[in-house]
């Protein structure tokens, strides 16, 4: 089986595209480390598909859905998708797993303004596969883990405050009908696994994993 420590040069594979923020980056819960690729659930992902697909990471910490991050500089998960997407074009499939860090203490969103800004990345993802002449990728949406803040240490509850609990909670049904009224896919993270106990956002080892197996498994439905 395949994992993603070296490039996947099977010109036949099935190229997907995971744009996402610390959960796809692999961020260890209360500490500044990152994941072994073997851990993450892209890696799991890579692993169980094997070399009939190729996953791409594009994780970046604090990334945020749309809009600045009031906590980190140049997180604007919108602003920066076109470049990434044109530069793996032609893909299978994008799966896109952001939002949690739209809700932060500093921020004055609402959930329900999501639906705008996942219709900006169709448009996005039309504009550039149209420039480039490739077919539409399929979509697949995942709303992500819900947070725990009876978990939160002394870095999350600044970041995130206690409102952010509750506003989180919202996402997936507005990602749901979103991607109902995209025909994207849909997946509920939060159905699949949860926050690990450190730090009350993250995941640990066995939720990656679940994760990864899960996403696995639909992917081979979708494409």
């Amino acid at each position: 089986m395949q994992n993603n420590e070296v490039m996947n040069t099977n010109p036949k594979s099935k190229s997907i595209l995971l744009y996402g923020d610390s959960f796809v980056f692999g961020k260890v819960g209360g500490e500044n480390k990152r994941l072994d690729v073997k851990i993450r659930f892209s890696g799991v992902l890579q692993d169980t598909l094997g070399i009939e697909y190729d996953v791409i990471e594009e994780g970046l910490r604090a990334r945020t859905l749309s809009g600045e991050n009031g906590f980190f500089e140049d997180r604007d998960g919108l602003k920066q998708f076109g470049p990434i997407l044109g530069s793996h074009l032609p893909l299978n499939l994008i799966i896109i797993l952001l939002g949690t860090n739209d809700f932060n203490s500093k921020s004055h969103k609402d959930p329900n303004h999501a639906m705008q800004d996942l219709k900006a990345y169709q448009q996005e993802i039309q504009v550039w596969a149209k420039f480039l002449e490739v077919p539409m990728p399929k979509i697949l949406l995942v709303a992500p883990p819900a947070i725990k803040t009876e978990y939160f240490d002394e870095g999350q509850r600044e970041i995130f405050g206690e409102k952010a609990q509750a506003k989180i909670s919202q996402i997936a049904e507005v990602y749901r009908k979103s991607a109902n009224e995209l025909e994207w896919e849909f997946l509920n993270a939060n159905d699949i696994c949860e926050a690990s106990t450190v730090d009350g956002v993250h995941l640990d080892d066995v939720n990656n994993r679940m994760l990864g197996e899960a996403l696995s498994k639909l992917i081979r439905i979708i494409v």
